[in-house]
């Protein structure tokens, strides 16, 4: 892994809310990359060291930080990998799938309730460590009431409530990669638990066939969205992406006038092209140069926001 820091956007872009006004609202996750600590990290398994946030099984995530004494716990190098924070100088690291000893989740107190109905941007990032050779599509996001709490190593089989999308591998050990969703409030929920929440028969695997996936994580956000803007941005700049199916060559039509990207990723979350298009006239595009049959995701985009995404089927 490069020490150099490196952000890549990577599906799931079709998710990106980032970039929109959320209202001016608050994050409501305190700390949320993970600077402000009671002391530094000795050692590995102390997260007991980070204000706000805890383990809520008998698992022991880590805490990763610049000012610790410890190699196996520095950014950037450290016992599982080579990363620099993506903010400030710490991060945390969980084991989000073991077959034999259990996964790790972290856990925190918002700083205030989620309201009934209320639609809220949820957003983190995450790196898969280099010594974890095996990767998955799996990480996400469960609110609760109360907070999660078990005696044992065994997994939290609960539903995600935001997740990274299928088939998207969390495989790129040199970027931190975004997974972003929205989250409609039942309301009063007030803790947020990250991890992996699937069955683990339901958990496809890639890589090397070690029997650990662990990400670093960083920048946690959830913020009350404002869903009228999301809306109107889709609503207001029609995408025409045709036809699909097709065997490789397709036409993409804005209705609206402008400069806007076209991005496509193939099922491992890779970006596999990028092209320019201009609103109110019709580009061509031609994926023969080696490209396999199968599905690919596509998103348009501008300087400011996602303007429309959906699937593309090449046969």
């Amino acid at each position: 892994m490069n020490n150099a820091l490196k952000l890549v956007k990577l599906i799931p872009l079709w998710l990106f809310f980032s970039a929109l006004d959320a209202n001016g609202q608050p994050n409501l996750v305190p700390n949320p990359s993970f600077e402000e600590m009671s002391g530094c990290p000795e050692s590995i398994n102390r997260l007991d060291s980070l204000l706000h946030w805890f383990s809520p099984s008998v698992t022991t995530p880590e805490l990763f930080s610049t000012c610790s004494p410890s190699i196996d716990v520095q950014v950037p190098l450290n016992f599982i990998g080579n990363q620099e924070a993506k903010t400030d100088s710490s991060y945390i690291g969980i084991a989000n799938f073991r077959q034999e000893t259990g996964r790790e989740y972290v856990s925190v107190k918002l700083i205030d309730t989620l309201i009934a109905d209320s639609t809220y941007c949820v957003t983190f990032y995450v790196s898969p460590a280099d010594s974890a050779l095996h990767f998955s599509d799996e990480v996400g996001v469960h609110f609760s009431f109360n907070p999660l709490s078990s005696s044992t190593n065994d997994a939290f089989l609960l539903p995600s409530h935001v997740k990274n999308p299928d088939g998207v591998f969390l495989d790129d050990t040199a970027a931190w990669m975004e997974v972003s969703g929205l989250y409609t409030a039942t309301g009063n929920e007030v803790y947020m638990t990250i991890g992996t929440f699937s069955n683990a028969m339901d958990i496809v695997m890639s890589g090397n066939p070690t029997k650990t996936t662990y990400l670093y994580i960083d920048d946690v956000s959830v913020v009350q969205c404002n869903t009228q803007r999301i809306q109107e941005s889709f609503s207001q700049n029609s995408v025409n992406l045709f036809p699909n199916p097709n065997n490789g060559t397709f036409m993409v039509d804005v209705t609206t006038p402008g400069h806007y990207t076209l991005a496509l990723y193939g099922s491992g979350g890779r970006k596999v092209k990028e092209v320019p298009v201009y609103g109110g006239e019709q580009a061509n595009i031609n994926l023969t140069e080696n490209f396999a049959s199968g599905m690919y995701l596509w998103i348009v985009f501008d300087n400011e926001s996602i303007i429309q995404r959906g699937k593309l089927i090449v046969e």
